[in-house]
């Protein structure tokens, strides 16, 4: 016949024995345990197609790198591993929603600033921009109607 400790004793290995199996990945950033149920909306962690190490990585820590990129204003994120970059699907998925407005932000204005015929207005407390039609070194903006001067 168990005891009442007995049986407290074995309750707390088979509870042990589960938590192992819930948490048995190491994180090879920060070198906690965790487990599959880190992305509870997805049945298993994704990969990006050149990458493996993202299921090495937590979610914690995976967010905490796209954070920290983000706050220095650059859009291009990467896998904290082996610097692969990571592609947008990923990223929505491990983001809060603030963050990933903010990356689309940064990723829009990178692709607007590649154009040779982007410019920003200048025009104080504006933030619009556009792209200039034309040889006319005038351009009104659609947003504020200030006139900014462009050249190349």
């Amino acid at each position: 016949m168990n005891s009442g400790s007995e049986q407290k004793t074995e309750a707390s290995e088979l509870q042990g024995k589960q938590e192992d199996k819930r948490l048995r990945q190491k994180c090879e950033v920060c070198l906690n345990f965790f487990g599959e149920e880190i992305l509870e909306d997805n049945k298993s962690q994704p990969k990006t197609a050149e990458c493996d190490h993202l299921t090495e990585v937590c979610l914690p820590c995976l967010q905490e790198s796209m954070a920290f990129t983000i706050s220095e204003g650059s859009h291009i994120l990467t896998c904290p591993i082996c610097s692969q970059e990571l592609e947008q699907w990923f990223i929505e998925i491990c983001c809060t929603k603030t963050m990933f407005t903010t990356y689309c932000d940064l990723a829009l204005q990178s692709y607007l600033q590649s154009d040779p015929n982007f410019f920003w207005c200048l025009a104080p407390n504006c933030g619009s921009g556009q792209i200039r039609e034309g040889d006319d070194p005038e351009m009104i903006c659609g947003s504020c109607k200030a006139p900014t001067y462009v050249h190349h």
